[in-house]
């Protein structure tokens, strides 16, 4: 009964360490997606402020939301209307959910992923400024990528040192009833 509980006691320590580096990964992560949302947001945050006129602060060239991988800079005016933006989707600037927005307005940023519809997710980071918002984003798709591998490589980790450590224990255990 005792060899029992050791095994158990050392099947649970190695799942809960291989659990924990995994989510300290996942969560590192996802962390390091906020970086260029924030650079950008918070550029366009000292270029716009005071200025009126956001319509020229991107030029003309505006990528595909769905499709490109190119972090995006969103302008919203203070009715929390997109009034400019580097990316279009179905031809139309995106709208982030007005709450978002308020949220941002009320802590001074506010950092979150969103969904807009199915198989598109964003790191956004939504920055106020005097004359409205900036939303700065990327796509989560790569990181998302980095997040499987960080999956499978942790679940082959997990089993090499359960087995080991399984062997190990035993191996120990029997040494010790000689």
């Amino acid at each position: 009964m005792k060899k029992i509980k050791y095994l158990f006691l050392v099947i649970s320590a190695v799942t809960l360490a291989s659990f924990f580096f995994y989510v300290m990964g996942q969560l590192i992560v996802r962390q390091r997606a906020n970086i260029q949302p924030s650079r950008m947001a918070n550029e366009a945050k000292i270029e716009l402020e005071g200025s009126k006129d956001f319509s020229t602060v991107f030029g003309e060239k505006k990528t595909d939301f769905k499709k490109s991988l190119i972090p995006f800079t969103i302008i919203y005016d203070k009715d929390k209307k997109p009034v400019n933006s580097t990316t279009l989707n179905n031809g139309r600037i995106p709208q982030i959910p007005v709450g978002v927005l308020e949220s941002a307005e009320k802590s001074g940023e506010n950092r979150m992923s969103w969904q807009p519809e199915s198989g598109s997710r964003f790191a956004t980071v939504i920055v106020p400024f005097s004359d409205g918002y900036i939303v700065g984003g990327e796509s989560l798709s790569e990181y998302d990528r980095t997040t499987k591998c960080l999956f499978i490589l942790s679940f082959y980790i997990w089993m090499v040192l359960l087995v080991s450590s399984i062997f190990g224990s035993l191996y120990i255990l029997h040494r010790r009833k000689k």
